[in-house]
């Protein structure tokens, strides 16, 4: 029995080892997209004090309507954490959509903020919905810029909600 266990926990320590793994792969894939699409960007990841960035965040629903994803905290362009962000929201809403998101820390009290679990994501944050060949300035609000570029679906929303995020540390 406690050989099975032993087992079973390197198995499973590995696992969330290649998980990790993989994700940085895609969030610095997600990266040289952002940057791809938009030339402008390159300067802002260079001046940025930090940023997360979530490469394949999912949202659907009907009525009530749900986003998830899983991403990566990087300062100096080196990973510190990871993050995981959720929102829940109701009024009209049908459909799917995936997208990436990133969120610039302009300095350290709001990388301070959001590791803490204290960053405010409200309906009037600096939100930059990326179209590709339409290059717009990011702009900060309270510390924070959120850019946001959908990768493929459909989705009808004018519902209301905030996002959540859970932060832990490399």
């Amino acid at each position: 029995m406690k050989i099975l266990l032993t087992w079973l926990f390197i198995f499973s320590t590995t696992s969330v080892y290649a998980l990790d793994k993989q994700l940085l792969k895609e969030a610095r894939q997600a990266i040289n997209v952002l940057k791809s699409a938009d030339p402008n960007l390159k300067s802002v990841f260079s001046s940025a004090h930090a940023y997360a960035v979530l490469p394949n965040v999912g949202q659907g629903g009907f009525i009530v309507s749900v986003i998830h994803g899983n991403g990566i905290v990087f300062k100096g362009g080196s990973p510190i954490g990871s993050t995981e962000m959720k929102q829940g929201s109701v009024g009209f809403s049908i459909g799917g959509k995936s997208f990436i998101e990133v969120i610039f820390f302009q300095n350290s009290q709001s990388l301070k903020n959001f590791t803490e679990g204290n960053a405010k994501f409200t309906a009037g944050s600096s939100l930059y919905n990326l179209v590709k060949g339409k290059p717009q300035k990011v702009k900060y609000k309270e510390g924070m810029a959120v850019v946001t570029m959908v990768k493929g679906g459909l989705m009808l929303d004018t519902s209301i909600g905030g996002q959540d995020f859970d932060y832990k540390a490399k």
